[in-house]
């Protein structure tokens, strides 16, 4: 008489590996680039990603979102971060920096 137990764990390997799997295939549309990847940490986390996402605007030719993004960021963070964003965007200060 067979028992039942192996069939069971097979059928948990293979609910487990396509459920893990989904979700990576979903994610992956996440990560497709730096812009939706940072507006997804946005949106999951406000107030940490803000300056990323500024850097991701910035490099998509985005400029006034990224100065916005980049307001955002520097209103919610007294750390000072401005000169390191300004130096990953290699950008100049303009009138669209933040004061």
């Amino acid at each position: 008489m067979r028992s039942i137990t192996p069939y069971i764990e097979y059928l948990m390997l293979i609910s487990l590996v396509a459920v893990f799997g989904t979700a990576a295939y979903q994610r992956n549309f996440i990560w497709k680039d730096d812009l939706s990847l940072w507006s997804d940490g946005v949106k999951k986390s406000p107030g940490k990603a803000h300056d990323y996402m500024g850097i991701a605007c910035g490099s998509k030719g985005l400029h006034n979102e990224a100065f916005q993004e980049i307001r955002m960021s520097k209103a919610l963070s007294s750390k000072g971060k401005w000169d390191l964003i300004r130096r990953e965007m290699k950008t100049t200060p303009s009138q669209h920096a933040p004061h």
